[in-house]
């Protein structure tokens, strides 16, 4: 197969370099990493499923938040993994109510990661 060359423009060529480098940008966007827990000092997964709203329902070891808009994200705690503070102390799941304002951070897996509720 034969390729054949096409001048392009300055212009141009920005323009298709831009494009890429976008595409490539949201391939990378929700992708997991590996991070230090500075508390810990353990490798943790993070993600980009991150929530900030309210908790709605918290049954056994589920916990749902809801934010103002957007969509609900219901997760498993896993003690082993999972880090729980309310308002600004370490707490068990068990400290977790409706209808605590929360920011989680949801693992790949649906175990919540890290869950900061304050009362309103």
């Amino acid at each position: 197969m034969g390729g054949r060359m096409v001048e392009l423009g300055a212009g141009r060529v920005l323009a298709f370099a831009a494009v890429i480098v976008v595409s490539l940008g949201s391939t990378w966007s929700g992708s997991a990493v590996a991070s230090d827990d500075s508390t810990s000092g353990e490798p943790r997964e993070t993600t980009q499923r991150r929530i900030h709203g309210t908790i709605t329902a918290v049954n056994g070891v589920l916990v749902t938040i809801a934010p103002l808009h957007g969509r609900t994200m219901t997760g498993r705690i896993d003690p082993k993994r999972t880090r729980i503070d309310v308002d600004g102390k370490r707490a068990r799941a068990a400290g977790l109510e409706v209808p605590l304002d929360a920011r989680g951070e949801l693992s790949l897996d649906d175990v919540w990661i890290s869950i900061r509720a304050t009362s309103r």
